[in-house]
């Protein structure tokens, strides 16, 4: 009875300890993905994004000021899919973009914030509020309208303010502003339901240390805030019952971002994979990519062969070191000429393990190595716009 008694003791403090690690484990994303060109040309000043919740592998974004009052869809390969005007609504200056709930439940819909005011000239400032429509991740391109549009107007308690961040909070529908200037970043709260007939007065909730906040996004848990700069993304976990400026209180990590010319925003990839997204502007003759940045320490990562993979993915190889075999794993989104190369530490093409069309789906392949000596060996998939290299090493 006794040693029960211990074992069961034992086992308690085993699972705190697991749940206490797992509480203040710090997130891992790995390396950017490249998913490709931004297709339509007139994308050219990208200030949001916003990953579709219903429509898979759909994306959505829209222009900083001096553009039209509209929204562009793309798919994950940057592919155009539609241009949607917001019916009644202005565009003064967009500057981001959120998806979450709203007035109806179990449906999405998108929040574009037309906050931005560089000169701080414009005491009213609003968040146009629309039903997010269907739209297939292969469809041709459409142009249409977006009717009925909910015009959620504001002011700020304590001046005029520039800002670049709009997001929606999943857990209670809150809606949150984030100032830019260059001496303070203040986090503003809209608490749901916001009125679409009256001009709120939002509440001030806290001041955060950096400045110069372009765009954020909250995960659909609502446990998760990502709010970047032209340089850095910070990421903050947020516990069940915490509210958000509570969350945001303590201090952030910065996760991986690799600098993009006027790379303004930042948003949470939904549902199977668990990453984030950015775009940038087209600067400095530089076109606007779609990136991803997978999250490495969750099993939803791993590709299951029963889905369609929603990006290119070119795993690293196992085992390796290796002796002779092999395997290699990758994923293609849509139907693509595909290319596998081998080459030694000088850059020498060794073999070609893949040559020809390949229909979406996910593959592995063995590289059997008996006649070449022991070293570091690179594989590269090339797939459309995609190409990644991976180091593997030969151990005899």
């Amino acid at each position: 009875m006794k040693a029960t008694i211990i074992s069961l003791l034992l086992a308690i403090l085993v699972l705190a300890l697991l749940e206490a690690q797992e509480k203040f484990l710090d997130p891992i994303f790995g390396d950017r993905i490249d998913l490709g060109i931004i297709e339509y040309p007139d994308i050219n000043e990208a200030s949001g994004i916003a990953a579709s919740r219903k429509n898979a592998g759909v994306i959505w974004t829209h222009n900083d000021s001096g553009d039209l009052n509209r929204i562009f869809a793309f798919n994950l390969q940057g592919q155009h899919l539609g241009i949607y005007y917001i019916d009644g609504v202005g565009s003064r200056d967009w500057e981001d973009m959120a998806i979450g709930p709203g007035p109806d439940s179990g449906k999405d819909y998108l929040y574009i914030g037309d906050i931005g005011d560089n000169n701080t000239q414009f005491e009213t400032k609003y968040i146009y509020r629309v039903e997010e429509p269907e739209v297939d991740s292969n469809q041709i391109p459409i142009d249409t309208t977006i009717y009925g549009a909910g015009v959620i107007t504001f002011k700020y308690p304590d001046g005029i303010h520039n800002a670049e961040t709009v997001m929606v909070d999943p857990i209670n529908n809150d809606l949150y502003i984030v100032s830019r200037s260059i001496s303070s970043s203040r986090v503003y709260r809209a608490p749901y339901p916001q009125s679409t007939t009256d001009t709120l007065v939002l509440e001030y909730k806290i001041t955060l240390d950096s400045t110069r906040y372009t765009g954020g996004d909250i995960s659909l848990s609502g446990l998760e805030i990502l709010i970047k700069t032209y340089f850095n993304i910070f990421y903050w976990s947020r516990e069940s019952g915490e509210e958000l400026w509570e969350a945001l209180a303590n201090d952030p990590l910065i996760v991986p971002y690799v600098w993009e010319a006027q790379g303004e925003a930042v948003g949470w990839e939904p549902k199977e994979i668990g990453g984030y997204y950015t775009i940038s502007e087209e600067r400095l003759g530089i076109p606007a990519h779609l990136y991803f940045y997978p999250r490495e320490d969750s099993t939803t990562f791993i590709i299951d062969k029963n889905k369609s993979p929603w990006v290119y993915v070119l795993s690293q190889n196992y085992p390796n070191p290796f002796n002779p075999t092999t395997n290699i794993k990758y994923s293609i989104p849509q139907t693509s000429s595909v290319t596998i190369k081998v080459f030694d530490m000088l850059g020498n093409e060794i073999e070609t393990l893949v040559n020809e069309e390949k229909q979406i789906g996910t593959y592995e392949l063995s590289w059997y190595a008996e006649n070449l000596p022991s070293g570091v060996y690179f594989y590269q998939l090339k797939a459309g716009n995609f190409v990644e290299t991976k180091k593997m090493v030969l151990m005899k």
